[in-house]
């Protein structure tokens, strides 16, 4: 494999996403819910997958289970954020808020470039692992596949068991109005996103064995950078605050990953 191959299969991989997101665009924009790019948001990462998989044509351990951890990864997601999506007729807030600042401008193409568009291409530089072992005709290391699977079966893990026991918690009507602070979250305030980034440097890991290995961990790195400073932790921190009993929950509970839980005189 070299440069010009690899970039040929981002391109086609990028491609292929941007056709995705389109067309979720214009289902959205039909129901009036531009929330429904969350549902697509894992979704697009099996379609570039899917994509890159078909580029390259051949077919061996490495690729086959990132078909599978980036499909189960991606469905489950969907999946989940389908339910809550169902659960109400209202549009989330975030592109309500949205709506109302770009009103003044062509709303229906704002929201597509710069929501729709720019999803398609972060999921195409987080997939940079997944694209560049794709690409690659080099026999990857196995202790690296090894390890890899290893970290992302518990960055998995520990997201779809944080969202079940969140799930669970909010569906409790007696829960009304309280902070989730029990089993995950009582050690970290986002054990979602800590097992998502986990995933992903699983992935990242499995990249390592491959010609520009380096590309690979763009992707780990932007997911990294996302959640922890940009649409991850920083806006569900915001929207707690002031929420009784937020101040002491942060006081004594790690921001990201899972850690003991500090004491009031440490605090």
């Amino acid at each position: 494999m070299d440069f010009i191959e690899l970039l040929q299969t981002f391109l086609v991989s990028l491609t292929a996403a941007l056709v995705f997101m389109s067309l979720i665009f214009v289902i959205a924009r039909r129901m009036r819910r531009y929330d429904l790019v969350d549902v697509a948001w894992g979704l697009v990462f099996i379609v570039i997958t899917i994509t890159a998989f078909m580029v390259n044509g051949a077919i061996d351990t490495t690729r086959i289970v990132l078909l599978v951890l980036v499909g189960i990864w991606g469905f489950r997601l969907a999946s989940h954020i389908y339910r809550r999506l169902r659960a109400t007729d209202s549009e989330d807030k975030r592109y309500v808020e949205l709506r109302k600042k770009w009103q003044s401008k062509n709303e229906d193409l704002a929201i597509y470039l710069r929501i729709y568009c720019m999803q398609a291409l972060l999921a195409a530089l987080v997939c940079a692992p997944v694209i560049v072992s794709m690409a690659s005709d080099a026999n990857q290391n196995g202790l690296l596949l090894t390890i890899g699977i290893g970290v992302w079966v518990i960055g998995f893990t520990i997201e779809s068991l944080a969202d079940r026991q969140l799930r669970k918690f909010i569906a409790d009507a007696t829960h009304k109005g309280q902070l989730m602070t029990r089993g995950l979250w009582r050690y970290s305030r986002h054990p979602n996103y800590f097992g998502e980034v986990t995933m992903w440097w699983g992935v990242g890991i499995i990249a390592l064995g491959v010609p520009f290995a380096w590309i690979g961990l763009v992707g780990p790195l932007l997911i990294s950078y996302l959640i922890i400073f940009v649409s991850g932790v920083p806006p569900t921190e915001k929207a707690f605050a002031g929420r009784p009993g937020w101040k002491e929950y942060q006081q004594r509970t790690s921001v990201l990953v899972p850690w003991f839980v500090r004491s009031k005189d440490n605090a």
